[in-house]
């Protein structure tokens, strides 16, 4: 590139303010930008629509708020959540610790250092309400001045606090006091002293230090400039970025400018004044338009920080400078690295770097509804209170004027019959019509920011034993919409600023600075810090996000648990995982330190892992004896089978003996009753026979009672038919 010539200050001027008057935001050019976001202000504040009629209903519906309001608890859950809003990716094994630590000091910073919630707060309803939400990440090196009074030093604790390098001694006082008892040097050696009276010293201090670290701002809308060629999200792709502020005489002197410089500037009025947006922020009464200071150090002045692409220095390069204009005077110029500004917005636009809020997707709702409330509420006015139909010649000026009193309970006074010269005009009530439209663009709404009754939290109970299909399928379009938005805020505006915040510790903070991370103190020297380009967003996703990652964590500890129990512990998995997942497990819990209950296995030695001696061997023999019991029993328990069956069919042979017995003299005793009957029918039977014929009943008796013994017996006592299971 051929080589130029060096720009004057004065062209350098004229370049930033050309730059000025034709950037997007500016408060020169007055374009559709301001006026648009000037109208969402309104709209979200509730301010009439200008199209009132006098008599009718004015009500607002604050469509635009609701949806903002009802949007930011999820979205500021979503990023408030996690432990680590982002996390830095190593580049190597050797880096994975270093590259933790400067995680938790950038996050630290952002929450910690910064009020990061009520940052985060604002920079989220810039975006949702007014296009962009626009942030300003500096180093803050400024000087704190306080005043210390000290009485009662004596010489040499004087002589060391004026030594201090912080501390400027403004006045002294030196009279007579009590010396308290102390340890002096005397010849290189300390002495003791006795309190006593002698010369001491009043004296008032003025301490100077330094702030020291990054400073994050929220930058209002109005204040922010933006060449209209930019393409993307980031200001760092735009030419000229910059910033229109009013500050303090005093806050200038503090930031290093020469203050003969800035006490000959000109005051300026409130750049609030200026704006279309700031003039519609400011919405109550009692907001002052002047400037009214009076201490000259306290009076505002007009500022312009632009940072500009121009070959200033005619080298045939152009380079980022940063040109501060105090007025119409440029106070620095300097180059610099990298423009200071982040943004983000809700519905990025191809190619532009203003992209839609919720405010442009609802606004043109908002006064359809409104219009359609208002004509709901006049009609049921009218059918609540109709209008009267009067013949004015029939009626006196006394009763027209009682007429036009609507006083509940109120007189009318006539003067004579008024019969048919006043009637009530019939207004139908056909507001309820108009709710299936209210109900329409409810849906419309919805499906335009994903705001609505549709849009539900997830509870713990409702994902108990849920799989993940399940849970992917309970999802619906309003919640993906406002994960989409959430991810763009995330790879936008959050990932540049993290990067931003690292690159100003590392450039900046050259001494060891103490963080408390992980509730343990670290010691870091950030100037020694590897380059950063790569990190890893790792901010929620979604309502009820903490609750899905549970049930996918609770599958990852089954499958673990089927590996381990399947002899794959060493192969597939290995105890740092299963630490892993426990870990996880508390952070999911929102515990900050997981050491509290779980110990990283990384920390042991390498003997915690090694099995027991011979536990696989003694599990073995172990096995083999049980099944050598095992078969052993079953080897007595047929042998008892056999055995019992063998003295089953002996008792049965036996007891069919006995049986065949028996009948056999049972049916010789009944042949010789038979023979002895027919004896005694054939001779009379004489006393002699008719004893034998009793001996032989009884005989008879005798052996049916003995057969009859045996059969009990044998079914109770002898194991035979029957009697199987004895």
């Amino acid at each position: 590139m051929a080589k130029g010539q060096k720009l004057s200050k004065t062209e350098l001027s004229s370049l930033v303010d050309s730059e000025v008057a034709n950037a997007m935001g500016s408060t020169t050019s007055a374009g559709d930008l301001s006026k648009q976001r000037s109208q969402a202000m309104d709209y979200y504040l509730g301010r009439p629509l200008g199209n009132e009629q006098d008599g009718r209903s004015k009500v607002i519906i604050h469509d635009v708020a609701e949806v903002i309001e009802n949007m930011l608890p999820s979205l500021l859950r979503i990023f408030t959540t996690s432990e680590n809003v982002i996390s830095f990716v190593p580049v190597g094994p050797e880096d994975v610790e270093a590259a933790a630590q400067e995680t938790d000091a950038v996050n630290h910073v952002y929450w910690k250092e910064n009020d990061g919630f009520m940052f985060t707060y604002t920079w989220l309803k810039d975006a949702l309400l007014q296009k962009n939400g626009i942030v300003m990440a500096t180093w803050d090196d400024s000087e704190i001045v306080t005043r210390e009074t000290y009485k009662g030093l004596t010489n040499e604790e004087l002589i060391v606090m004026i030594n201090d390098p912080e501390l400027e001694l403004v006045e002294s006082e030196e009279h007579e006091g009590v010396i308290a008892s102390g340890i002096q040097e005397e010849n290189g050696a300390p002495v003791a002293t006795e309190a006593g009276i002698g010369m001491v010293y009043d004296a008032i201090f003025e301490r100077t230090t330094k702030r020291g670290q990054v400073k994050l701002e929220n930058v209002p809308p109005e204040e922010f400039m933006i060449s209209s060629e930019c393409r993307t999200v980031n200001p760092s792709d735009a030419r000229f970025v910059g910033r229109r502020m009013q500050k303090t005489r005093q806050e200038l002197i503090a930031d290093g400018f020469d203050e003969d410089v800035i006490l000959g500037l000109s005051k300026s009025p409130r750049l609030v004044d200026r704006s279309e947006e700031g003039i519609s922020r400011r919405f109550l009464s009692d907001e002052t338009d002047e400037n009214t200071a009076t201490d000259k150090l306290v009076e505002i002045v007009d500022i312009i920080e632009a940072y500009i692409r121009v070959d200033y220095d005619g080298d045939g390069h152009a380079e980022l400078r940063q040109v501060i204009k105090a007025g119409s005077t440029i106070i620095s110029n300097e180059e610099v690295d990298r423009q200071p500004f982040h943004a983000w917005t809700p519905f990025p636009l191809p190619h532009k770097f203003f992209g839609l809020s919720l405010a442009d997707q609802t606004m043109d709702i908002q006064l359809v509804r409104t219009t359609l409330v208002r004509q709901m509420l006049d009609n049921l006015y009218l059918a609540n209170q109709p209008r009267k139909v009067i013949w004015e010649d029939a009626i006196g000026d006394t009763t027209m004027d009682d007429l036009l009193s609507s006083r509940v309970g109120g007189v009318i006074r006539v003067t004579r019959p008024v019969n048919d010269s006043i009637r009530e005009e019939d207004t139908p009530f056909v507001a309820q019509q108009a709710f299936p439209m209210l109900s329409f663009y409810d849906q419309r709404i919805e499906q335009r920011t994903g705001v609505g009754q549709g849009v539900q939290g997830l509870d713990t109970d409702s994902l108990k034993n849920v799989q993940t299909t399940a849970l992917a399928q309970m999802s619906d379009m309003s919640s993906m919409m406002i994960e989409n938005i959430a991810r763009v805020f995330s790879e936008t505006g959050m990932k540049t600023l993290m990067l931003h915040i690292h690159e100003l510790m590392q450039k900046n903070a050259s001494k060891s600075q103490y963080f408390r991370l992980r509730n343990k103190y670290v010691i870091m020297v950030p100037s020694e810090w590897r380059t950063r380009h790569n990190l890893t967003v790792t901010v929620g996703l979604g309502n009820g996000t903490r609750e899905q990652k549970l049930i996918h964590l609770q599958a990852i500890r089954d499958v673990q648990a089927q590996i381990a129990q399947g002899g794959g512990m060493g192969t597939l998995i290995s105890p740092e995982n299963i630490y892993n997942t426990a870990k996880e497990f508390a952070k999911n819990a929102l515990f900050k330190d997981p050491d509290m209950f779980f110990t990283d296995p990384s920390t042991l030695p390498p003997e915690a892992f090694d099995p027991p001696p011979d536990t696989a061997a003694a599990a073995q023999e172990q096995f083999i004896q049980m099944t050598s019991q095992i078969e052993q029993g079953k080897i007595q328990l047929e042998t008892q089978k056999a055995a019992m069956q063998a003295q089953k069919d002996q008792s049965n042979l036996q007891m069919q003996g006995i049986k065949t017995q028996l009948a056999a003299e049972k049916a010789g005793a009944e042949l010789q009753i038979k023979q002895a009957k027919v004896a005694i029918d054939k001779q009379n039977a004489d006393t002699e026979s008719q004893k034998a014929i009793q001996d032989l009943l009884v005989k008879m008796e005798d052996l049916t009672r003995q057969y009859t013994e045996l059969e009990l017996r044998y079914q109770v006592n002898i194991p035979g038919e029957g009697a199987d299971d004895q």
